[in-house]
């Protein structure tokens, strides 16, 4: 495997977030939009953000040499942009990342509707319609972990009489708490409880 040098401040960056217990992200997808997102990421006090990945290619490089030095990502966000010549490529990320057990969530455009469904045979953990709110945004990135390991039988069978259709996966009820702007809520919460 091509060895991808981690810069310096990478490294600094991913020793801070662990002693902190920061979740740590990695953002893929166009350089403009990753760009941005990391720039929104920043401010975030809980969240560590790695430098952004314009080339989808890098990701399962970089995540595995940040496991090696023992500094795990907790969070791919890889961007969707239903270009068909990337498309490909994106899918192969998506279940590589699976395959190795990483949380990998997909920034989504909502006019790709039919692309849903391949993107969750990939393996992602969930998606995030670029029309939500960048507080949802956060939240989903805050939550992924947690709907992947915490959501029981019980949790399943609420959001399904929530929803009014069958919800058996994580992958569907990430899907509904998004629809129904639970995350946003609970997050609404949170900034009360602090307030």
């Amino acid at each position: 495997m091509p060895q991808i040098p981690v810069p310096s401040s990478r490294k600094h960056s991913a020793q801070q977030s662990r002693r902190s217990g920061k979740l740590r992200v990695i953002i893929t997808g166009p350089e403009l939009i990753a760009d941005s997102l990391n720039e929104q990421l920043i401010c975030q006090h809980n969240i560590d953000v790695a430098p952004p990945l314009p080339d989808v290619r890098q990701v399962i490089d970089v995540v595995l040499q940040m496991r090696e030095l023992q500094r795990p990502v907790d969070v791919v966000v890889l961007c969707w942009n239903g270009n068909a010549s990337s498309q490909e490529r994106c899918l192969r990320t998506i279940s590589e990342l699976e395959q190795h057990q990483q949380a990998c969530l997909v920034l989504v455009d909502p006019l790709f509707p039919e692309e849903l469904e391949q993107i969750k045979r990939a393996g992602a953990r969930g998606y995030i319609f670029t029309t939500v709110s960048f507080l949802s945004f956060v939240m989903a990135i805050r939550q992924s972990e947690r709907v992947r390991h915490d959501l029981s039988q019980r949790v399943y069978q609420f959001l399904g009489l929530l929803a009014g259709r069958t919800v058996n996966s994580r992958f569907l009820a990430f899907q509904v708490l998004l629809e129904y702007s639970i995350l946003e809520y609970a997050s609404s919460l949170e900034g009360e409880a602090e307030g």
